[in-house]
């Protein structure tokens, strides 16, 4: 019930990817592997439920807005996650437990957790927590998630923890870390109903909210064969070649009328050419178109050159 509630708040801040998974779960086969700290439990113990919340392309004018409305937005070093998203999901997800629950309530800080935290005892593995559950394909070559519907234009924003049952989430996933070698990839489209949600492509904000993961779930997509001048060696080198900025370093603010026309970096010319080719890829592979999806040219310049054109 505090996820349905929560929901639409959540898209409104351009959050319109909301993803439940059991905190248990998550602790046994992910963060137990990879040596990562454990997610908090609450009342529910190891069904406590879990949301992964990302973003698409819907998000920028949402934040643009914002950045542009509110002073303490633009003081923020990275105003995206610190200055928008956490204190909007704080302040949303405040409403709705005080409504839930009939008494003052709020989202502590060891219930949220941002996707640039990388302190050992906060890092959450987004990707692979977005993998093995479900939401997107972690390419083992680009290292960048692939959703069936939006492709590699989606980007993860945080882990919240809420003291609910996920028990109804049942049964729990068994995670592979190989997609299925048997999968056709003319009958792919049918891992999306396969899931029990099918929003229409061309809606860039559909939220994969899943009610339930079904018995003898397997993702249906074959790998992405990455061949030719999108072979593994070339991709790789771009990787070497680019270097993603730190949060500490505040977004220089550009200003359109007076500094000309946007400008972006060999960098960011690499990383947006770098999602298209994988985009490509799944086009031809799985057959699921993504340009709609793609992310604006502003977008790639604030998140690989700290630069916001307004």
């Amino acid at each position: 019930a505090v996820l349905r509630a929560a929901t639409p708040g959540l898209r409104a801040l351009g959050v319109d990817l909301v993803w439940p998974f059991h905190v248990g779960w998550y602790n046994e086969r992910i963060a137990e592997k990879m040596n990562l700290t454990h997610l908090p439990t609450l009342s529910a113990g190891p069904d406590t439920l879990g949301v992964l919340l990302g973003n698409t392309k819907t998000i920028w004018p949402k934040f643009k807005s914002a950045y542009l409305n509110y002073e303490d937005i633009r003081k923020c070093p990275n105003p995206l996650d610190w200055g928008y998203i956490r204190p909007g999901i704080k302040r949303l997800m405040a409403r709705v437990l005080t409504k839930q629950t009939g008494s003052s309530q709020e989202l502590d800080r060891d219930r949220l957790f941002l996707t640039n935290e990388t302190d050992t005892d906060r890092l959450v593995a987004m990707p692979r927590l977005a993998h093995e559950s479900g939401l997107a394909w972690l390419c083992p070559v680009s290292y960048l998630s692939v959703h069936p519907l939006l492709g590699p234009w989606i980007g993860y924003r945080a882990v919240m923890i809420i003291d609910s049952d996920a028990s109804t989430l049942t049964p729990t996933p068994t995670p592979s870390h190989d997609l299925n070698p048997n999968s056709n990839p003319t009958q792919n489209y049918d891992f999306l109903s396969h899931w029990g949600w099918c929003p229409n492509p061309k809606d860039v904000t559909a939220t994969a909210l899943r009610q339930q993961i079904p018995e003898g779930w397997v993702w249906g997509s074959p790998a992405l064969p990455l061949y030719g001048e999108h072979s593994k060696a070339n991709i790789e080198a771009i990787l070497k070649e680019c270097v993603l900025p730190t949060d500490e370093k505040k977004p220089e603010r550009l200003d359109k009328n007076a500094d000309g026309p946007m400008k972006l970096s060999e960098q960011s010319r690499k990383w947006l050419d770098l999602r298209r080719r994988v985009a490509q890829e799944f086009e031809v592979n799985v057959g699921v178109q993504s340009q709609l999806h793609e992310f604006t040219e502003e977008q790639v310049l604030f998140h690989y050159d700290r630069k916001l054109y307004l």
